[in-house]
Protein backbone atom coordinates (compact mmCIF):
# COMPACT_ATOMS: atom_id res chain seq x y z
CA UNK A 1 0.00 0.00 0.00
CA UNK A 2 1.40 3.07 -0.75
CA UNK A 3 0.97 6.40 1.46
CA UNK A 4 -1.78 8.88 1.52
CA UNK A 5 -1.44 11.94 2.21
CA UNK A 6 -4.15 13.72 4.24
CA UNK A 7 -4.98 17.25 4.50
CA UNK A 8 -6.84 18.35 7.30
CA UNK A 9 -8.50 21.26 5.85
CA UNK A 10 -8.48 23.08 2.05
CA UNK A 11 -6.65 21.87 -0.65
CA UNK A 12 -3.15 22.83 -1.04
CA UNK A 13 -3.95 26.14 -3.67
CA UNK A 14 -6.23 27.27 -0.73
CA UNK A 15 -4.00 27.15 2.74
CA UNK A 16 -5.64 26.12 5.97
CA UNK A 17 -6.88 28.97 7.86
CA UNK A 18 -5.68 29.69 11.09
CA UNK A 19 -6.45 31.62 14.15
CA UNK A 20 -3.56 33.67 13.62
CA UNK A 21 -4.45 34.29 10.02
CA UNK A 22 -7.89 35.68 11.37
CA UNK A 23 -6.03 37.61 13.46
CA UNK A 24 -3.66 38.74 11.38
CA UNK A 25 -6.25 40.11 8.63
CA UNK A 26 -8.34 41.74 11.74
CA UNK A 27 -5.08 43.76 12.80
CA UNK A 28 -4.46 44.94 8.68
CA UNK A 29 -7.69 45.94 7.78
CA UNK A 30 -8.58 49.16 8.37
CA UNK A 31 -12.18 49.54 6.43
CA UNK A 32 -14.94 48.10 8.26
CA UNK A 33 -12.72 47.50 11.55
CA UNK A 34 -15.44 46.75 13.27
CA UNK A 35 -17.28 44.44 10.93
CA UNK A 36 -13.68 42.70 11.30
CA UNK A 37 -12.70 42.74 14.63
CA UNK A 38 -15.82 41.18 15.68
CA UNK A 39 -15.37 38.32 12.67
CA UNK A 40 -11.89 38.06 14.44
CA UNK A 41 -13.28 37.30 18.20
CA UNK A 42 -15.55 35.14 16.35
CA UNK A 43 -12.74 32.60 14.73
CA UNK A 44 -11.11 32.91 18.00
CA UNK A 45 -13.96 31.43 19.67
CA UNK A 46 -13.99 28.68 16.67
CA UNK A 47 -10.62 28.10 17.43
CA UNK A 48 -10.88 27.68 21.09
CA UNK A 49 -13.70 24.77 20.46
CA UNK A 50 -12.03 23.24 17.88
CA UNK A 51 -11.24 20.41 19.65
CA UNK A 52 -14.51 19.23 19.95
CA UNK A 53 -15.59 16.45 18.17
CA UNK A 54 -19.41 15.63 17.61
CA UNK A 55 -18.10 11.74 18.36
CA UNK A 56 -17.35 11.97 22.07
CA UNK A 57 -16.00 8.57 21.96
CA UNK A 58 -13.29 8.50 19.51
CA UNK A 59 -11.42 11.19 18.64
CA UNK A 60 -9.41 10.80 14.95
CA UNK A 61 -6.20 12.44 15.46
CA UNK A 62 -6.21 13.90 11.78
CA UNK A 63 -9.11 16.22 12.35
CA UNK A 64 -7.23 17.50 15.52
CA UNK A 65 -5.98 21.43 15.00
CA UNK A 66 -2.43 21.92 15.36
CA UNK A 67 -1.60 23.74 18.78
CA UNK A 68 -1.22 26.93 18.86
CA UNK A 69 1.95 29.42 18.62
CA UNK A 70 2.55 31.13 22.34
CA UNK A 71 1.20 34.64 20.80
CA UNK A 72 -1.79 33.02 19.73
CA UNK A 73 -2.56 31.44 22.67
CA UNK A 74 -2.15 34.41 24.64
CA UNK A 75 -4.62 36.31 22.69
CA UNK A 76 -6.78 33.56 22.94
CA UNK A 77 -6.51 33.04 27.08
CA UNK A 78 -6.99 36.93 27.58
CA UNK A 79 -10.03 37.33 25.45
CA UNK A 80 -12.20 33.92 27.08
CA UNK A 81 -9.77 35.26 30.82
CA UNK A 82 -9.22 31.48 31.02
CA UNK A 83 -5.60 29.59 30.72
CA UNK A 84 -2.20 29.81 31.46
CA UNK A 85 -1.80 33.21 30.62
CA UNK A 86 -5.20 34.64 31.96
CA UNK A 87 -4.87 37.93 33.58
CA UNK A 88 -7.00 38.12 36.29
CA UNK A 89 -8.73 41.56 36.98
CA UNK A 90 -10.26 40.60 40.31
CA UNK A 91 -8.84 42.67 42.86
CA UNK A 92 -9.39 40.49 45.94
CA UNK A 93 -7.81 37.54 44.18
CA UNK A 94 -4.84 39.83 43.56
CA UNK A 95 -5.45 40.62 47.43
CA UNK A 96 -5.10 37.45 48.37
CA UNK A 97 -2.11 36.95 46.86
CA UNK A 98 -0.23 39.26 47.94
CA UNK A 99 -1.47 38.53 51.55
CA UNK A 100 -0.03 34.82 50.79
CA UNK A 101 3.45 36.04 49.30
CA UNK A 102 3.47 38.17 52.44
CA UNK A 103 2.68 35.30 54.95
CA UNK A 104 5.27 33.33 53.18
CA UNK A 105 8.11 35.87 53.36
CA UNK A 106 6.96 36.37 57.21
CA UNK A 107 7.58 32.26 58.04
CA UNK A 108 10.42 32.12 55.99
CA UNK A 109 11.93 35.11 58.34
CA UNK A 110 10.65 33.33 61.44
CA UNK A 111 12.57 30.18 60.36
CA UNK A 112 15.59 31.99 59.68
CA UNK A 113 15.75 33.54 62.77
CA UNK A 114 15.01 30.91 64.66
CA UNK A 115 18.03 29.07 63.21
CA UNK A 116 19.98 31.85 64.29
CA UNK A 117 18.79 31.62 67.53
CA UNK A 118 19.36 27.54 67.71
CA UNK A 119 22.93 28.53 66.08
CA UNK A 120 24.08 30.58 69.15
CA UNK A 121 22.69 29.33 71.40
CA UNK A 122 24.44 25.86 70.73
CA UNK A 123 27.82 27.95 70.44
CA UNK A 124 27.34 29.21 74.19
CA UNK A 125 26.22 25.84 75.26
CA UNK A 126 29.03 24.29 73.39
CA UNK A 127 31.31 27.41 74.97
CA UNK A 128 30.28 26.62 78.45
CA UNK A 129 31.03 22.78 78.21
CA UNK A 130 34.74 23.48 76.98
CA UNK A 131 34.80 26.35 79.70
CA UNK A 132 33.75 24.02 82.35
CA UNK A 133 35.72 21.18 80.98
CA UNK A 134 38.94 23.41 81.18
CA UNK A 135 38.42 25.02 84.72
CA UNK A 136 37.34 21.59 85.93
CA UNK A 137 39.34 18.90 84.40
CA UNK A 138 42.20 20.36 82.91
CA UNK A 139 45.71 19.09 83.77
CA UNK A 140 47.05 23.09 84.05
CA UNK A 141 44.09 23.86 86.41
CA UNK A 142 44.96 21.77 89.13
CA UNK A 143 46.81 23.17 92.04
CA UNK A 144 50.78 22.27 92.22
CA UNK A 145 53.22 22.80 94.95
CA UNK A 146 54.78 25.40 92.43
CA UNK A 147 51.78 27.29 91.95
CA UNK A 148 51.22 28.35 95.63
CA UNK A 149 52.88 31.81 96.42
CA UNK A 150 53.04 32.68 100.38
CA UNK A 151 53.86 35.87 101.86
CA UNK A 152 53.73 37.32 104.83
CA UNK A 153 55.80 35.20 107.14
CA UNK A 154 58.67 35.71 109.69
CA UNK A 155 60.41 34.36 111.89
CA UNK A 156 57.86 32.75 113.97
CA UNK A 157 55.57 31.89 110.99
CA UNK A 158 57.70 30.12 108.23
CA UNK A 159 56.61 29.47 104.31
CA UNK A 160 57.97 26.22 104.89
CA UNK A 161 55.14 25.65 107.57
CA UNK A 162 52.39 27.25 105.89
CA UNK A 163 53.01 25.25 102.20
CA UNK A 164 53.04 22.16 104.21
CA UNK A 165 49.79 22.55 105.81
CA UNK A 166 48.36 23.95 102.48
CA UNK A 167 49.43 20.32 100.72
CA UNK A 168 45.63 19.65 101.06
CA UNK A 169 44.97 21.77 98.20
CA UNK A 170 47.38 20.28 95.88
CA UNK A 171 46.46 18.21 93.06
CA UNK A 172 42.89 19.68 93.37
CA UNK A 173 41.36 22.01 90.20
CA UNK A 174 42.15 25.86 91.42
CA UNK A 175 38.19 26.70 91.37
CA UNK A 176 36.86 23.91 94.14
CA UNK A 177 39.78 24.74 96.53
CA UNK A 178 37.59 25.75 99.74
CA UNK A 179 39.00 29.22 100.57
CA UNK A 180 37.20 29.24 104.23
CA UNK A 181 38.34 25.62 104.96
CA UNK A 182 41.99 26.08 104.11
CA UNK A 183 41.91 29.18 106.17
CA UNK A 184 41.00 27.73 109.08
CA UNK A 185 43.17 24.61 108.62
CA UNK A 186 46.35 27.63 108.60
CA UNK A 187 44.87 29.65 111.28
CA UNK A 188 45.63 26.55 113.71
CA UNK A 189 49.45 27.65 112.83
CA UNK A 190 50.86 29.13 115.91
CA UNK A 191 51.88 32.67 115.26
CA UNK A 192 49.20 33.07 112.41
CA UNK A 193 47.08 35.74 113.48
CA UNK A 194 44.77 35.89 110.23
CA UNK A 195 44.61 34.32 106.73
CA UNK A 196 44.04 35.79 103.40
CA UNK A 197 43.65 33.29 100.42
CA UNK A 198 42.62 33.90 96.84
CA UNK A 199 42.81 32.29 93.38
CA UNK A 200 43.42 33.12 90.12
CA UNK A 201 44.04 31.55 86.36
CA UNK A 202 44.92 28.92 85.82
CA UNK A 203 46.05 26.98 89.17
CA UNK A 204 47.43 30.25 90.73
CA UNK A 205 47.04 29.56 94.91
CA UNK A 206 47.68 33.08 96.96
CA UNK A 207 48.32 32.92 100.73
CA UNK A 208 48.58 36.16 102.93
CA UNK A 209 50.03 35.65 106.02
CA UNK A 210 48.87 38.00 108.99
CA UNK A 211 51.56 37.23 111.97
CA UNK A 212 50.56 37.57 115.48
CA UNK A 213 52.21 39.94 117.07
CA UNK A 214 54.51 38.95 120.56
CA UNK A 215 52.36 40.06 123.36
CA UNK A 216 55.10 39.06 125.93
CA UNK A 217 58.03 36.07 126.71
CA UNK A 218 57.23 33.55 129.44
CA UNK A 219 60.16 33.22 131.34
CA UNK A 220 60.67 29.89 133.09
CA UNK A 221 63.26 29.59 136.34
CA UNK A 222 65.21 27.24 134.00
CA UNK A 223 65.84 30.10 131.55
CA UNK A 224 63.70 28.73 128.82
CA UNK A 225 62.06 31.51 127.05
CA UNK A 226 58.52 30.96 125.41
CA UNK A 227 56.60 33.39 123.15
CA UNK A 228 53.40 34.17 123.51
CA UNK A 229 50.22 36.24 121.88
CA UNK A 230 47.32 38.05 123.36
CA UNK A 231 45.81 34.96 123.23
CA UNK A 232 47.84 32.85 125.13
CA UNK A 233 48.95 31.29 122.22
CA UNK A 234 52.38 29.90 121.75
CA UNK A 235 53.96 31.57 119.12
CA UNK A 236 57.60 30.14 119.50
CA UNK A 237 60.61 29.48 121.52
CA UNK A 238 64.10 31.72 121.75
CA UNK A 239 66.76 31.62 123.77
CA UNK A 240 67.19 35.10 124.34
CA UNK A 241 64.87 38.31 125.17
CA UNK A 242 63.26 40.16 123.03
CA UNK A 243 63.41 43.85 122.24
CA UNK A 244 60.31 45.84 123.08
CA UNK A 245 58.64 42.48 124.12
CA UNK A 246 57.90 42.56 128.07
CA UNK A 247 58.75 39.41 129.74
CA UNK A 248 56.08 37.49 132.47
CA UNK A 249 58.33 35.33 134.94
CA UNK A 250 56.85 32.29 135.79
CA UNK A 251 57.80 29.20 137.50
CA UNK A 252 56.99 26.80 134.74
CA UNK A 253 55.99 28.23 130.92
CA UNK A 254 53.77 25.22 129.90
CA UNK A 255 51.84 25.29 132.98
CA UNK A 256 51.25 28.32 133.59
CA UNK A 257 50.69 30.09 130.34
CA UNK A 258 46.92 29.18 130.78
CA UNK A 259 46.70 30.81 134.62
CA UNK A 260 44.41 33.57 135.49
CA UNK A 261 46.87 35.41 136.06
CA UNK A 262 49.01 35.28 133.09
CA UNK A 263 45.93 35.77 131.03
CA UNK A 264 45.00 38.47 132.47
CA UNK A 265 48.40 40.50 132.28
CA UNK A 266 48.04 39.40 128.46
CA UNK A 267 44.79 40.77 128.13
CA UNK A 268 46.37 44.19 129.88
CA UNK A 269 49.15 44.10 127.25
CA UNK A 270 47.27 43.99 124.83
CA UNK A 271 45.20 47.33 125.43
CA UNK A 272 48.26 49.46 125.55
CA UNK A 273 49.16 51.40 122.54
CA UNK A 274 52.45 50.56 120.85
CA UNK A 275 53.84 53.40 121.76
CA UNK A 276 54.05 52.59 125.68
CA UNK A 277 54.01 49.23 125.01
CA UNK A 278 57.62 49.13 123.53
CA UNK A 279 59.03 51.15 126.74
CA UNK A 280 57.90 48.12 128.84
CA UNK A 281 60.52 45.29 129.78
CA UNK A 282 58.78 43.52 132.62
CA UNK A 283 55.20 42.17 133.95
CA UNK A 284 54.72 41.38 137.66
CA UNK A 285 51.27 39.42 137.70
CA UNK A 286 50.86 39.05 141.39
CA UNK A 287 47.26 38.28 141.08
CA UNK A 288 44.39 38.08 138.91
CA UNK A 289 43.71 42.35 140.44
CA UNK A 290 47.64 43.69 140.46
CA UNK A 291 49.14 43.61 137.52
CA UNK A 292 52.26 45.96 136.76
CA UNK A 293 54.74 46.92 134.31
CA UNK A 294 58.72 48.28 134.71
CA UNK A 295 59.54 50.32 131.96
CA UNK A 296 63.30 51.19 130.32
CA UNK A 297 63.00 54.61 132.21
CA UNK A 298 62.91 52.74 135.75
CA UNK A 299 58.86 53.47 136.08
CA UNK A 300 56.67 50.99 137.34
CA UNK A 301 53.17 51.15 136.51
CA UNK A 302 50.61 49.64 138.55
CA UNK A 303 47.66 48.72 136.31
CA UNK A 304 45.22 46.81 138.86
CA UNK A 305 43.32 44.93 136.42
CA UNK A 306 42.29 45.41 132.46
CA UNK A 307 39.44 47.31 133.23
CA UNK A 308 39.03 51.49 131.95
CA UNK A 309 42.74 50.72 130.06
CA UNK A 310 41.99 53.67 127.89
CA UNK A 311 41.27 56.05 130.85
CA UNK A 312 44.31 54.24 132.31
CA UNK A 313 47.05 54.63 129.43
CA UNK A 314 46.21 58.29 128.62
CA UNK A 315 47.29 59.01 132.47
CA UNK A 316 50.31 57.47 132.49
CA UNK A 317 51.31 58.39 129.10
CA UNK A 318 50.74 62.40 130.23
CA UNK A 319 52.73 61.93 133.75
CA UNK A 320 55.46 60.24 132.02
CA UNK A 321 56.08 61.79 128.80
CA UNK A 322 53.93 64.95 128.76
CA UNK A 323 55.40 66.50 132.62
CA UNK A 324 58.71 64.19 132.20
CA UNK A 325 57.94 62.40 135.46
CA UNK A 326 56.17 63.51 138.88
CA UNK A 327 59.42 65.03 140.86
CA UNK A 328 61.25 62.36 140.63
CA UNK A 329 59.15 59.75 141.73
CA UNK A 330 59.21 56.09 139.74
CA UNK A 331 55.95 53.90 140.80
CA UNK A 332 52.71 55.34 139.48
CA UNK A 333 49.36 53.16 140.40
CA UNK A 334 46.51 53.72 138.17
CA UNK A 335 44.62 50.67 139.83
CA UNK A 336 41.77 53.27 140.36
CA UNK A 337 42.35 55.90 137.50
CA UNK A 338 40.13 58.32 139.16
CA UNK A 339 42.87 58.87 142.02
CA UNK A 340 46.03 58.11 140.69
CA UNK A 341 48.96 58.19 143.02
CA UNK A 342 52.91 58.38 142.79
CA UNK A 343 55.06 56.80 144.89
CA UNK A 344 58.93 55.87 145.84
CA UNK A 345 60.47 53.24 147.65
CA UNK A 346 57.04 52.15 148.65
CA UNK A 347 56.11 55.12 150.83
CA UNK A 348 52.74 56.98 148.67
CA UNK A 349 53.60 60.63 147.68
CA UNK A 350 51.20 63.14 147.14
CA UNK A 351 50.61 63.83 143.36
CA UNK A 352 51.08 67.72 143.10
CA UNK A 353 47.73 69.22 143.37
CA UNK A 354 47.75 71.99 145.72
CA UNK A 355 45.53 71.02 148.67
CA UNK A 356 44.61 67.50 147.49
CA UNK A 357 46.69 64.40 147.70
CA UNK A 358 44.79 62.80 145.00
CA UNK A 359 43.96 64.32 141.96
CA UNK A 360 40.74 63.74 139.51
CA UNK A 361 41.62 62.63 136.02
CA UNK A 362 40.23 66.29 135.16
CA UNK A 363 42.92 67.76 138.02
CA UNK A 364 45.71 65.75 136.39
CA UNK A 365 45.05 66.42 133.01
CA UNK A 366 44.88 69.91 133.83
CA UNK A 367 48.37 70.23 134.99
Amino acid sequence: MGRRRVVASGSKDKPLKTTSNVLGRTASSTPHSSRNSASGRASVRRAARSTNTSDASFVDARRLDPPLPVADQIAVDAATKQGLFADSSNPDAKLKSQALRNAAARRSARRSARSKVTAISVGVVAAICVAVWALLFAPWCRVTPSSIDITGTNQWVSAQTVKRKAQSAVGKPVLLVSASVLSNSLDQIPGVDHISISRSLFNRLKIVVSPADPQAVLKGSDGSITVVDKDGRTIGTTNQDIPGVPTITVDEPRSQIHSPSVKLALNVLSQIPPSLHSQLMAVTAMSADSISTSTEDGYTIVWGNASNMYLKCDIVEHLIYARGGIEGYKTINVANPKRPTVSNNGSNAEIPSGTSSHMTFDQLMSQ
